[in-house]
């Protein structure tokens, strides 16, 4: 399983994934994560728990200048995985979605709140608020677990 996120903020979601990701390691489970960014205080939470994560690109580099970069890492985890994972929706879910159906690999949304209450006090820009109403990204997952 490749689980991919943004960055390891120190959010609930975060904080779930990395959780998910140990507990399915200390099972005996295959299991990946890719930080789209690295990012977040949960960086260095991961290390001192000995857990290895594959990074797309530097906290301070663009996602949109590094974007054919991480896509390419998604998609080579993603081959090394049976399914592809988001743990949040926004760009983790597009890189997600993507990294799968090139791959041929099913896609699992983590939604993790109530979304209709998150375009309240959405900070992204307008286009890209637009764009993702558009795309609708959760509901071309093939399975949506709700956490």
């Amino acid at each position: 399983m490749l689980i991919i996120m943004p960055h390891l903020g120190d959010g609930g979601a975060e904080r779930l994934a990395l959780d998910l990701l140990i507990e399915l390691r200390r099972q005996g489970l295959p299991v990946e994560m890719l930080a789209m960014q690295r990012r977040g205080p949960r960086v260095d939470e991961a290390a001192e728990r000995g857990v290895r994560i594959c990074y797309g690109c530097g906290a301070h580099q663009s996602l949109v200048l590094h974007g054919p970069r991480v896509l390419l890492k998604a998609i080579r985890a993603a081959r090394r995985n049976d399914v592809v994972v988001a743990g949040l929706d926004g760009p983790a879910m597009g890189l997600a979605l993507l990294a799968a159906r090139l791959t041929r690999r099913p896609c699992v949304a983590m939604v993790q709140n109530d979304m209709a209450g998150v375009r309240l006090t959405d900070r992204r820009p307008r286009a890209v608020r637009w764009l993702m109403r558009r795309a609708k990204l959760t509901a071309r997952a093939d399975l949506a677990i709700a956490v």
